[in-house]
């Protein structure tokens, strides 16, 4: 068979991050070099302004594009505005010295509340220096010149290697669930006196992904950004619920020593839970029997946990264990029940359903 050279990529850099990355690196190419083309065929100034404001605001996603553009134009007027504001009010040489500060101070101010708009800073800076025309031409060919940028900049997100934000958050949000999956049968392994598993890889993508999914999510503009958001908290549920299984594991290796119908009940809830966990992010629907076969084992755990009281100080550690072992078994079972329910959901809406289907990509 043969080898995919992205699978010896340095660092733990999968494929689908190498293909983003190498589409954020395309797109911007082509951004910068539209513009500048633009630029020089209309003989139009500022021309290092336009290129850097068609290259900062591609994105990811063309929903995050759009958003990004949209907000850059109003960064873009509110540092227009201090620029010029600062251009009038003091003189030039030393004095631009002086324009910059202020005008950094007050749109890093502005940024502060509203990060997006920190774009501001470079029609700040651009308005704020001047130059040996008259001070309308000076606004009036830079503001141009940046307004153009964003444009180009969500043309080229939009026409060149396009990728949308609901596919983007979805490919994220399986990166989760096979995530999640991992940490639930490595955290049920360390409960059940076995080696401890490495999972530092399973936390990190999960981490990496859940947040980007969210931002991937913010970014939506045509389809069901509600559903998608409710989709990503309720991973995020189930994997809070893992964690709770991974303190009682770090406290005990022998949670279930002594009782093979308390192992089997947890082995039970570990190996349909992985399942649900995985065929969701492979788009599979009808999860209700494995539902099922986790109620019931559930309960096994419950009466085992209640019907073993403590004599001896050992004992007595040891019935605490279970029974927290039992709450966080109840915690992944609703959070998987309410999971599934979301994408059965989902899966009702002909466009996020294709939107859920896996790509061939190695997450």
């Amino acid at each position: 068979m043969a080898l995919n050279p992205l699978d010896r990529l340095p660092f733990g850099i999968s494929e689908r991050e190498a293909k983003d990355a190498a589409r954020l690196a395309v797109q911007s190419a082509a951004a910068a070099a539209a513009m500048f083309v633009l630029m020089q065929s209309f003989a139009m100034p500022e021309k290092f302004v336009g290129v850097l404001s068609a290259v900062l605001v591609v994105q990811p996603s063309v929903g995050n594009t759009l958003g990004e553009a949209w907000d850059r134009v109003l960064a873009t007027l509110v540092g227009s505005a201090i620029g010029i504001l600062c251009l009038i009010a003091l003189p030039v040489g030393y004095g631009t010295a002086a324009a910059l500060a202020i005008s950094m101070l007050v749109i890093n101010a502005v940024a502060s509340l509203r990060p997006e708009w920190r774009y501001g800073s470079v029609a700040a800076v651009a308005l704020s220096l001047g130059s040996d025309t008259d001070l309308v031409e000076t606004a009036t060919d830079r503001g141009i010149a940046i307004a153009l940028g964003v444009g180009v900049g969500a043309a080229v997100s939009l026409a060149v290697w396009p990728d949308t934000a609901t596919k983007r958050a979805h490919r994220h949000l399986r990166t989760c669930l096979r995530a999640t999956a991992e940490r639930l049968n490595a955290v049920v392994d360390s409960a059940r006196n076995t080696d401890d598993a490495k999972d530092k890889d399973a936390r990190r993508r999960y981490h990496s992904n859940i947040d980007s999914a969210r931002r991937a999510a913010d970014g939506i503009r045509f389809d069901n950004a509600d559903g998608v958001r409710e989709r990503i908290e309720r991973t995020a549920r189930l994997y809070n619920s893992v964690l709770i299984l991974n303190r009682v594991a770090e406290e005990t290796d022998e949670v279930a020593a002594g009782n093979d119908d308390f192992a089997d009940a947890i082995e039970t809830v570990r190996e349909n839970g992985c399942a649900i966990a995985a065929g969701l992010a492979d788009g599979e629907t009808g999860h209700a029997d494995r539902i099922e076969r986790i109620r019931a084992a559930l309960e096994d755990a419950r009466t085992f946990a209640a019907g073993n009281t403590a004599e001896r100080d050992d004992e007595t550690r040891a019935h605490v264990f279970r029974n927290a072992m039992v709450f966080g078994l109840g915690e992944v079972c609703d959070s998987l029940e309410d999971l599934v329910d979301a994408f059965e959901d989902a899966s009702q809406d002909e466009t996020l359903l294709r939107a859920t289907t896996p790509e061939a990509v190695t997450d």
